[in-house]
């Protein structure tokens, strides 16, 4: 697949000469120079396309390894999934887990990632965390203020949701949580 456009073009291309050296219509040989300017500037198109989606697979591969190569995030992800309470003690590692989904927001809001990627990679660690009591309690409600982008994910995560049929809480549990969600999040 990777020398299939570069190919295509050099068989053109001999196609052109060929022909040209061949025939002495200057239409068509004008005709035919025109057609494989057309097709080479269509083979541009096609691998800037694709250099661009190996790109963003590259970039969401990076951004997957940066959430679980981290280990306050997976300490924290360990004892959300596993229901234990969370404590005082685990501030510094729910600091870094909602930092990290702030940066989500900000890729998402700047157009580098699509939500779609980032639903699938991320919808169930980013809700694990926002909608548990404890989260909420400590960090999110108490300093509600410094966490906005937070908040406007939330939002915008469960608008996506919404739209795309996914089965969720209506409402969003944060939103229930912090009675300033509605001003947070413009």
């Amino acid at each position: 697949m990777r020398f299939t456009i570069p190919l295509i073009l050099v068989i053109t291309m001999m196609v052109v000469i060929i022909t040209y050296a061949l025939t002495a219509d200057q239409f068509a040989a004008d005709f035919l120079v025109s057609v494989t300017a057309v097709i080479g500037a269509l083979a541009i198109w096609f691998e800037i396309r694709r250099s661009k989606e190996i790109a963003q697979g590259e970039f969401v591969l990076t951004l997957n390894n940066s959430y679980s190569g981290n280990k306050d995030i997976k300490e924290l992800y360990r004892k959300l999934i596993s229901g234990e309470p969370l404590s005082e003690d685990d501030l510094p590692n729910i600091v870094e887990y909602l930092t990290f989904f702030e940066t989500i927001y900000l890729l998402l809001k700047r157009d580098v990632v699509k939500m779609d990627v980032i639903n699938d990679l991320f919808a169930y660690r980013f809700f694990l965390a926002v909608n548990n009591p404890d989260i909420q309690r400590l960090e999110l409600v108490k300093d509600d203020q410094y966490y906005r982008n937070i908040f406007r994910l939330d939002h915008l995560w469960h608008q996506y949701r919404f739209k795309n049929g996914y089965v969720d809480y209506e409402r969003s549990k944060l939103e229930d949580a912090d009675e300033r969600y509605r001003d947070l999040i413009v």
